[in-house]
This record gives structure tokens, sequence and C-alpha cells, in this order.
């Protein structure tokens, strides 16, 4: 709990510091996530080196899904659909892109609440 009142106007010297330390969070954050993303495009394996090996359902989609679908429905299908989707995102390329958008909202979060101390008070 804060001493002031509420409604009080803010220190303007505290709003400072404290955009100045979102606008670092914010660059920092975007470099770091930025830098990582371009090493793991760098390092990413090529699709034809790897193969789906690893998926469960990868040789035999068709009877897989239709297996699938009798015995949960197509909600089940749906959702192993979505599980697929979500698990591909962190390998390889995609993770290499899911790495920049994050680092890019969460920079732009950072920036927006720098922004929004900078505003001055209502009355």
């Amino acid at each position: 709990m804060s001493d002031a009142p509420r409604g009080a106007p803010s220190d303007p010297a505290r709003d400072a510091l404290w955009k100045n330390r979102f606008q670092r969070a914010g660059v920092a954050i975007l470099l770091t996530g930025l830098t990582a993303a371009i090493l793991v495009l760098a390092l990413a394996r090529s699709p034809d080196s790897g193969g789906d090996s690893d998926q469960p359902n990868a040789g035999n989609s068709k009877v897989y899904e239709q297996n699938l679908e009798h015995i949960g429905g197509k909600s089940a299908v749906l959702g192993v659909e979505m599980g697929d989707w979500w698990g591909s995102l962190w390998h390889g390329r995609p993770l290499a892109c899911t790495l920049t958008t994050l680092s890019a909202v969460t920079a732009g979060g950072c920036f927006f609440f720098a922004y929004l101390l900078g505003l001055p008070p209502r009355d």
C-alpha cells in the first residue's frame, strides 16, 4: 500500500526513473530475442534432413485420424491438430519466428508502459 492518498499527483522523478527502466528493458528484450532468433535460424536443420519420425501419426495420418475421430469425435481430432501445431512452433525455423514475435510483443509492452509513464497526469 502506498502512503499517498488516492488521486494524488505522482512524483515526476520516480516516473522518469521507471520510464527509463521500461525503455531499457524493452531494448534489452528486443535485442536478446532477435539475437536468439538469428542464432536459431542459423543453426536450424533443413526440413529434408530431419524427418517426422518422432510424431506418432506421421506415416498413417488418415487411418490415425479416422480412428481418433471414431473414439473421441471431431473435438479430439481438432485437439490433436492444435497440439501438433503448438508443438511445431518450438523447433527449427518456426522457433525463430516464435522468438521474434514473443520478443517484439514483450518489448512493445515495455515501450507502451514507458509511454504511459511519460503522459501528463489527468486532473
